[in-house]
């Protein structure tokens, strides 16, 4: 689910999926910047979200009212959590401190959601 958000820059660890800390902070001193970014690298992992959940509901796999706004919606969701395991020390509470954990806890709800949808 994860990987539906396109790289666009590489840390050390690997591909990374969100504007570096300094960048995200100098967003609002660059508005097209943080346009481009929403429109390139978020809308096209909702669109990529959006074709997947349609594959399923054309399937039969799925039945959602409003495949887009699922899309958006769970694109959000994944954009805030990810902020919130990338600063431990102000949301640390809300996370925990075994961010492998709580990534795989996030999965597994937003799996368990939309493959409710099915039933």
């Amino acid at each position: 689910m994860l990987g539906l958000i396109p790289s666009r820059t590489t840390a050390p660890s690997g591909p990374c999926t969100r504007p570096p800390d300094k960048a995200r902070g100098e967003l609002p001193a660059f508005p097209e910047l943080a346009v481009f970014h929403t429109i390139e690298v978020i809308g096209g992992a909702v669109g990529r979200l959006d074709a997947m959940l349609s594959e399923g509901v054309r399937r039969g796999e799925l039945r959602l009212l409003d495949v887009r706004t699922v899309a958006r919606v769970t694109v959000s969701a994944l954009i805030t959590y990810g902020l919130w395991l990338a600063s431990p020390a102000i949301y640390g509470d809300l996370t925990g401190l075994d961010h492998e954990r709580a990534e795989d806890a996030a999965i597994d709800f937003l799996i368990a959601v939309v493959g409710g949808a099915a039933e």
